[in-house]
């Protein structure tokens, strides 16, 4: 491929992008890439742009050309969810180097330090590691509410819409979904919903609230205080699902006990933007903990060696928490990024960007979103499907995306045809051509 056909690859009277110029030819190769119904394909080069274009518009297929550059190499930019995020090295050799024992006869040294360390920062009595947020938050419940009672949440949380009725099949516990008046469930909320308890419904014994919400977006600590005081003068219990807590405090500039006071028992997750590979803490008074290690224990969670884990949590404590900033900054960045470069095909609310988590809906007409995810994945560029119900996409970062990774997937551009994006890592490019059919 030489330097006059890339200069001649344009069809409708459209050329190659603007991000292309300065380019040397001698750095593209590759195939052109047809994004058509069925998958994603690729025609090699010796077949000319010009060639198949004009061979597509004969067939009344409308296209237009357009050049993308993506990474040669291996790495991938994953932006599907802060779970995906990959342990650092030091974190490692941390759980190499970790001292381990029989955790359920308390003789796990880095369990017991981890534990311990966890209570000081949340400002609870105590703590106790789980393998997952889920588990965390259905032996919150059951110790809260006891069998057969019931726990009041917003419809929205993710311990409703999630964690798949775990609690409702084998603990008995009733769930009280509200439609909100707003985002989150409110003081509000809380006192149009008691219920004295009858011979006809269960008590509630227990109030769920999350920070963040499961849409990344913040709670204001007025709004859960005054959710925590409604609560406690009915008498009931409040859990908070705080699986990214650490965003939540970073984006309120907050110590974590400034949202930690307003809770019975929290839940936040060593994974996700902390990066361990596995584990949630559970943290409450220690009458609670102690309650709750019995319920782990009938639920099967109760491990052994488990200082491997609990080193990573420790070791994420004292070095990724302000990271967890710059993760919020990169996706604010990231909406901004997307706002600029795919409007008017794009419906962001970037004040909604509060967290690591940045929501979008591409509004084109008649525009193939498979094709759209498979091809990213072809780029390296991994995220999720769009949620079928509301149409929007989710892009989460995290410590595995770069500041330059999100200047990468934030070229994008939209054609009248379809969207292309931009990837460049280092001086390592390939150049595709791609037609969309729409």
């Amino acid at each position: 491929m030489n330097a006059s056909n890339v200069g001649n690859m344009t069809h409708g009277g459209m050329g190659l992008p603007s991000q292309m110029e300065g380019f040397s030819p001698s750095y593209f190769q590759g195939a052109i890439a047809l994004v058509m119904p069925q998958g994603l394909l690729s025609v090699p080069y010796h077949i000319s742009p010009e060639t198949l274009a004009s061979a597509l518009s004969l067939e009344r297929t409308w296209v237009k050309t357009f050049s993308t550059i993506h990474p040669r190499g291996k790495r991938v930019i994953n932006l599907r969810s802060d779970t995906c995020s990959l342990q650092p090295e030091g974190m490692k050799q941390a759980m190499y180097n970790a001292n381990v024992g029989d955790a359920e006869y308390f003789e796990d040294s880095d369990t017991i330090r981890l534990e311990n360390m966890v209570a000081q920062i949340t400002g609870k009595e105590a703590a106790l590691l789980f393998s997952s947020g889920v588990q965390a938050n259905q032996v919150a419940t059951i110790v809260h509410t006891g069998q057969f009672n019931s726990a009041l949440l917003s419809k929205s949380t993710h311990i409703h819409t999630t964690e798949v009725g775990g609690l409702a099949s084998f603990l008995g516990v009733k769930f009280l979904p509200v439609e909100t008046s707003g985002e989150s469930l409110s003081a509000t909320d809380i006192e149009n919903e008691y219920r004295t308890p009858t011979l006809y419904n269960r008590p509630i014994n227990l109030v769920i609230l999350e920070q963040p919400l499961m849409n990344g977006r913040i709670v204001p600590l007025n709004d859960l205080e005054a959710a925590y005081k409604m609560a406690k003068s009915l008498g009931q219990k409040v859990h908070i699902d705080a699986a990214r807590l650490f965003n939540a405090t970073a984006a309120l500039d907050v110590d974590v006990k400034e949202i930690t006071q307003y809770a019975d028992s929290l839940m936040f997750c060593l994974s996700k933007g902390l990066g361990a590979p596995i584990g949630s803490m559970l943290c409450g008074s220690k009458e609670l903990i102690d309650k709750a290690r019995q319920i782990r224990k009938l639920l099967g969670g109760g491990m052994r060696q488990t200082g491997y884990l609990a080193a990573c949590g420790i070791w994420t404590l004292e070095n990724m928490v302000d990271q967890i900033a710059v993760d919020n900054i990169n996706a604010k960045y990231l909406g901004q990024s997307l706002d600029y470069v795919l409007q008017p095909h794009i419906e962001i609310d970037l004040s909604h960007v509060e967290t690591n988590m940045v929501f979008f809906k591409i509004t084109k007409q008649n525009f193939n979103h498979d094709c759209f995810i498979e091809y990213l994945r072809s780029t390296h560029i991994i995220i999720s499907p769009r949620n079928i119900d509301t149409g929007f996409y989710r892009l989460v970062t995290h410590h595995g995306v770069t500041r330059y990774d999100v200047d990468m997937v934030g070229r994008w551009r939209v054609m009248s045809s379809g969207i292309a994006l931009f990837v460049g890592i280092n001086d390592y490019l390939q150049l595709h051509l791609c037609i969309l059919k729409t």
